[in-house]
Formats: C-alpha cells, structure tokens, sequence
C-alpha cells in the first residue's frame, strides 16, 4: 500500500515536472513568439516608415519639380509677353512716328502748295488790278477826249447857229427897209414884226430832240449815278458822261447761305478756346458770320488732328490745329430745346485746353463718324469719348450765349 503511494506520488511529481516544464517550455514559446511578433511588428513599422519618408521625400521632390517647372514657364511666358508687348510698342511707335513724319511733310507740302498759291493769286490780283486801274484810266481819258470833244462840237454848233442868226437878222432887216421904202403892200400895218429868236432859227426842241453839244438828259444822269459813281468811287463832277458810256466793272458777285454735303466738312458756328486759368470765360474764339470769318467755318475730324478752315475764303486757321496725340479726351452732346450740337475735345496739357464746337444738330453725325476714325487712328493715345448730359449743354450753351 505503501509502495502505491510511494508510486502515486512519483508519478505526480513527474506529471508535476513534466507540466512545469511544459508550461516553462510554453512561457518560453510564447515570449520567443512575443519577441518575434514584436520584432516583426517593429520591422513592419519601420519598414513603414521609411516607405513613408521615401514616399513623402518623393512627393516633396515630385512637387518641388513641378513647382520650378511651373515657374520657369511662367517666367518663360511673362518673358515672351513682355518682349512681345514690348515689340508691339515699339512698332506701334514707329508707325506713329512713320505717319507723324508723313503728315507733317504733307502737311508742310500742303502750306507750301497753299503759298506757292496765295503768292500767285496775290500777284494775279495785282496784275487785274493794275490792268483794271489802266482800263479804268483809259476809259477816264476817253471820257474826257468825249467831253472835250462834244465841248468843241457845242461851241462850234452854238458859233453856227449866232452866225445864222446874224445872217438872218441881216436879211430880214434889209428886207424890211427895201419893203418900207417900196411902200409893198405884203407887209400889214397891223402886225407888229418880231425878231427871229434862236430857237426859231434852229428849230424847236423838246425832250426827245438831240444834238451832240447838248447835256446828257437827267435819266442818263442817274443811271450814271447808279452805277458808274457806284464803281471805282466816281462822281457825276469827276466823270465825263458820253454817249457810248457803259457799266466799267461788272457788278459784285452774289451767292446764297454756304452749305455742304462733304462727309469730311462740319459745318460749325462758333469754336472756343478755355482752359483752367480761364474756366468760365473763352481765351480765344471763332464765330461764323463775325468780323473776316464767313459763314463757311468748318471742321475736319481727321486721323492725324482736329482742323479749322473757312471754306468760303478757302483759309486755313492753322493755329486752331490740334494734333490727335495731344487729345484724352471727346464729349459729344446735343440740346434738343435749342437744336444744337456740341463736341468738346480736352487736351492732356498743363492748362488743360478744350475746345468746345457749337454746331447745327443736321452736323452731328458727320461728328460721330469723326470722332471713330480719329479714335481707331493709330495716333490717338489713351483716348476717351464720352456724352454730355443734355443739362450740361443747356448751361454750357447758355454761358456761351446761345
């Protein structure tokens, strides 16, 4: 009994040992398997993480590539556009230089062709004056030579008709003394015998009778009146009237109300002149109709500047020009009360100049088409165009005094 025991407890004690040493066999399995789960785990992690940072470092390069490729490009294309707006500039410049050049030549051939002109006319003018004075002399002489000439034809006639009168005086008084001293029956007591008088003698004579030494009759007189003294400052006391006398010069040229229908001509009635030291008063002006200007004022809205001429004269008002460079800025406005149109054109300058055209409203679109070819032109700089509000006409023509 004893022995079993014995054997029991042996056993218990080799089942004891055998499963402390399993479970110190199983404790050092699990903690082997610990460790190499934590190595695992911690090679996965770092594994991981250098993945991440080759990732990110990856990324970073990618997108700091992508980021100097972006700003090569744009600096590549702002470069591109600068020398690109650069060229157009400098093209532009050119261009406008080129034609500046070009219209100033014209410009200067035009004011030469126009003196070339005025010094022709000027001495044509002179040549049909001086041919006018010596026709006008010549006539004079001549109607002087008529005069002298009927004079001496009168005095003569007058000296015929008194020896006439003589003659017959003789005659009837010798005839008179032979019949008294014949005692003639043929001569009546009872009528007293008179005289021949010169008006019987040469006949009678009434308004419609002539004879060269005779005066003019008054109506030749007042047609003299009326047109000869009214040329060449005559006078019926300094001018020899004769029979063939006629008008010498001819009668002064009339013509109507100027108008046109040239697209390119605006007819104006007025322009002004103001700038900032004189806002409410005009430094200058030209009214059509007013001292040496005609009806005939017109402006011409060109490529190259603002133009003033008086058609009628044919006279360029040079000093009016205003180069389209020079202008920032166009208002147009019409008054409907009034009728009337204006165009303003305000230069970039110290004084600030404007230039303001009061012109009939049948003008204004002449004015439009203007304005667009001046604003498309390749000489305008920074040029605006705006509209005068109908309350700003009102004023503005009102101070004007229209």
């Amino acid at each position: 009994m004893k022995r079993k025991e014995e054997e029991r407890k042996r056993t218990e004690e080799l089942k004891r040992r055998r499963e402390a040493a399993q479970k110190i066999r199983e404790e050092k399995e699990a903690a082997a398997k610990k460790a190499r789960e934590e190595a695992e785990a911690a090679a996965r992690k770092a594994r991981e993480e250098a993945e991440a940072a080759e990732r990110k470092a990856r990324e970073e390069r990618e997108a700091a590539e992508r980021e100097r490729e972006a700003a090569e490009k744009k600096a590549r294309e702002e470069k591109e556009a600068t020398d690109k707006a650069a060229k157009e500039a400098a093209e532009k410049t050119a261009k406008a230089d080129a034609e500046k050049a070009k219209w100033e030549q014209a410009r200067a051939q035009q004011k030469a062709t126009r003196d070339r002109e005025a010094r022709e006319k000027k001495l044509k003018d002179e040549r049909e004056k001086a041919a006018q004075e010596k026709a006008a002399k010549e006539r004079e002489a001549k109607a002087a030579a008529d005069a002298a000439k009927a004079a001496a034809e009168k005095e003569a006639a007058l000296n015929a008709a008194k020896e006439r009168i003589a003659k017959l005086l003789a005659e009837r008084k010798s005839a008179s003394r032979t019949a008294s001293a014949s005692g003639s029956p043929n001569t009546s007591p009872t009528k007293k015998y008179v005289p021949p008088t010169s008006k019987s003698a040469i006949g009678t004579e009434d308004e419609y009778s002539f004879r060269p030494y005779d005066k003019p009759a008054s109506r030749a007189r007042s047609a003299f009146q009326s047109s000869a003294s009214s040329v060449s400052g005559l006078s019926e006391s300094s001018y020899a009237p004769s029979m063939s006398t006629a008008r010498t010069t001819p009668p002064p040229s009339q013509r109507g109300p100027y108008s046109t229908n040239d697209p390119n001509k605006i007819q104006i009635r007025a322009v002004y002149l103001f700038s900032d030291s004189f806002p409410n008063k005009p430094i200058s002006q030209l009214v059509a109709g007013e001292g040496s200007v005609t009806d005939g004022l017109i402006l011409k809205i060109e490529t190259e500047a603002l133009f003033i001429d008086d058609d009628v004269r044919k006279v360029g008002q040079r000093e009016w020009d205003v180069k389209a460079w020079t202008i920032s800025l166009m208002e147009t406005g019409v008054s409907k009360t009034k009728g009337l149109h204006v165009f303003r054109a305000t230069t970039r300058d110290l004084e600030n100049k404007k230039y303001i055209f009061v012109l009939e409203a049948k003008e204004a679109h002449k004015v439009t088409q203007g304005v667009n070819r001046l604003k498309d032109g390749s000489l305008a700089r920074s040029l605006k165009v705006k509209e005068i509000k109908e309350g700003d006409m009102n004023k503005l023509l009102t101070t004007l005094g229209w």
